[in-house]
């Protein structure tokens, strides 16, 4: 569903639709032209959204095996990244305005939350495993690379969100309610504080 706010009355609800399997998670392009959508069944669809916030489908596209649990764009809107659950990936998809296709993938055990910096040099990824881990990416050309990691006792319902100065990265875990915040210096996570319930 897709509601239009203008700040001042009740949203109100502009288009529905139907989207294959369970949505495990969403997430707007950076310049709000693009919706991107997973499900639970590894799907990826990208909707273009008109400003009255009519959708039309402009791709998708199913991966072979694995969960879908979360979405988020590049800040140039160029990438999507996407955890697998089950899959035991993160993967990137390369988005042109028209098309969606697989572009890299890296090992992450049980990956179930992505988030990208805003200067769009690293992502953060939860793990129901190893906790908190930080790889860089530099585009298609140069690999994935683990950059620091934090373990500790994750869920399937976690979410990350990075600081918008790239300082800090935060960690929501739902299972534990917990939300945890961790420095990082560009090479280096650094628990902060204790958790906070």
């Amino acid at each position: 569903k897709v509601f239009m706010f203008d700040g001042i009355s009740t949203p109100s609800e502009v288009v529905s639709i139907s989207v294959t399997g369970n949505s495990t998670g969403l997430s707007w392009s950076p310049d709000g032209r693009f919706i991107a959508v997973v499900n639970s069944g590894s799907l990826l669809s990208v909707f273009s959204c008109s400003p009255t916030g009519m959708l039309t489908l402009v791709d998708s596209v199913l991966y072979s095996y694995g969960v879908f649990n979360d979405v988020v764009w590049s800040p140039d809107g160029k990438y999507i990244a996407v955890p697998n659950v089950t899959g035991g990936k993160l993967h990137i998809f390369s988005f042109t305005g028209i098309s969606v296709s697989l572009v890299k993938s890296v090992n992450v055990s049980i990956p179930v939350a992505v988030s990208w910096s805003a200067d769009g040099r690293f992502i953060a990824v939860s793990s129901q495993t190893n906790g908190l881990a930080v790889y860089s990416f530099s585009g298609v050309e140069a690999p994935i690379a683990f950059v620091d990691g934090m373990s500790f006792s994750s869920s399937v319902e976690s979410r990350l969100a990075w600081s918008p100065d790239g300082r800090f990265v935060a960690v929501a875990i739902q299972t534990l309610n917990i939300l945890r915040v961790f420095e990082f210096n560009g090479s280096r996570l650094l628990k902060v504080g204790g958790d906070t319930r």
